[in-house]
C-alpha cells in the first residue's frame, strides 16, 4: 500500500475512532490523466445484475452527486457521464466482477470528457488493484490502487512502476437500477405489456432499416433522445458510422419477444434475435427498459448480451 491509500485509510479509520459510521465517502488523491489531480470526498455505490453478469458499481467524486437523479435514471453510466459533462465535476467508476476484480473503469475529466479503461495485469500486478473490506450486498467498503508497470526484483512483489492514485472508501449501496427493480418487482401479467411490446417491435423494424439515429426519435423516451443529442454534439462522425456498422445490424432480423414485466409507468421488455456479422451468426438477448410518456411506450435504455 503506498502513501497516497494510507492516507486515504487513515481519513476512514479516524470516523471510525470517534464512534462514526463515515457512509457514502471517499478519499484519497490520484491522477485523472496527465497532471490532472483528482481527490474524491464522496463515493455512489450500486450492484447491477445477476449471476456472473453481477457487478458491483462505485463512482468516486470530488463534489456530492445527484444521487437522487441516478438512482431513477434508466442508465446511471450516461446519467453520470451528463452530469461531468454539465458541470465539469470529474469523476472515477469502477465496475467489479462478483470475484471482486475490477472489470473495467471509466473516467471523465475537468473538460467533460469521459473515456473507459481496461485493467491491464503485468508480473501479476493489476493496472487497478482493488481491495473489497466489506461488500455484503448493503455496503461496500474498500480501497484502490492504480500505476502503470510493474518494478522490483526477485525477492520482492512488484510495485507500481508509476504509481497514478490511492483511495479508499465506504458507501451505503443505492437501489438497484430501474431495470432491475422492475425484473425484481415488476407484473408479470400486467395488460399494459402487450402495449409496450407492440411499441418495442415498432422500434426494432425501424432500427434495422434507419439510415440515421434521428429517424428513431419518434420511438425514443425523453431521456434516450437526451443522451443521443449528447453524443452526437460531441462524437457525431463516430456515432454515425457505430450506428451504421454496429447498431443497425444488430436490430435486422426478427425479433422474438420472451416476456416482461411492467412497474408503474416503466416496463422491461425481455426479447432475443440472431445478429450476422462477417457471415458469422451469433444469438442476442436483450432487456429494453420502456417509459410510458404522455400514454405511449417510448424506448429508454438496452441491455443486450451476445452468445
Amino acid at each position: 500500500m503506498n502513501a497516497m491509500t494510507r492516507g486515504a485509510v487513515a481519513v476512514l479509520a479516524l470516523c471510525a475512532a470517534a464512534g462514526l459510521r463515515a457512509e457514502n465517502v471517499a478519499s484519497g488523491k490520484g491522477q485523472l490523466g496527465e497532471g490532472e489531480e483528482f481527490a474524491p470526498h464522496h463515493a455512489y455505490a450500486y450492484q447491477t445484475g445477476e449471476g456472473d453478469k453481477k457487478r458491483l458499481h462505485v463512482v468516486l467524486t470530488e463534489q456530492d452527486p445527484p444521487r437522487a437523479a441516478w438512482d431513477e435514471a434508466g442508465d446511471r453510466a450516461e446519467a453520470r457521464a451528463a452530469w461531468c459533462r454539465s458541470t465539469k465535476q470529474p469523476f472515477f467508476a469502477l465496475e467489479i466482477k462478483p470475484s471482486g476484480e475490477v472489470d473495467m473503469a471509466r473516467k471523465c475529466d475537468r473538460a467533460g470528457m469521459t473515456r473507459m479503461e481496461m485493467v491491464n495485469v503485468m508480473n501479476g500486478l493489476p493496472s487497478i488493484a482493488l481491495k473489497l473490506d466489506t461488500n455484503d450486498g448493503k455496503r461496500a467498503k474498500g480501497s484502490v490502487e492504480t500505476g502503470e508497470g510493474a518494478c522490483g526484483t526477485n525477492d520482492a512483489p512488484p510495485k507500481y512502476c508509476t504509481a497514478t492514485g490511492g483511495y479508499a472508501f465506504d458507501a451505503t449501496l443505492a437501489p438497484p437500477p430501474l431495470i432491475d427493480r422492475i425484473w425484481a418487482t415488476g407484473n408479470a401479467k400486467a395488460p399494459e405489456l402487450a402495449a409496450a411490446s407492440k411499441a418495442l417491435q415498432a422500434y426494432w423494424d425501424a432500427a434495422g432499416k434507419a439510415a440515421s439515429i434521428g429517424e428513431l426519435r419518434p420511438h425514443l423516451s425523453a431521456e434516450r433522445t437526451a443522451q443521443v443529442d449528447a453524443q452526437q454534439k460531441e462524437a457525431g462522425e463516430m456515432m454515425d458510422r457505430l450506428f451504421k456498422n454496429m447498431f443497425v445490424p444488430a436490430h435486422q432480423g426478427p425479433l422474438t419477444i420472451v416476456g416482461g414485466r411492467v412497474l408503474g409507468a416503466a416496463a422491461v421488455v425481455d426479447t432475443t434475435n440472431n445478429v450476422t456479422r462477417r457471415d458469422k451468426t451469433s444469438v442476442q438477448s436483450c432487456r429494453t427498459l420502456m417509459r410510458n410518456e404522455g400514454g405511449a411506450w417510448k424506448v429508454e435504455k438496452e441491455s443486450c448480451t451476445t452468445q
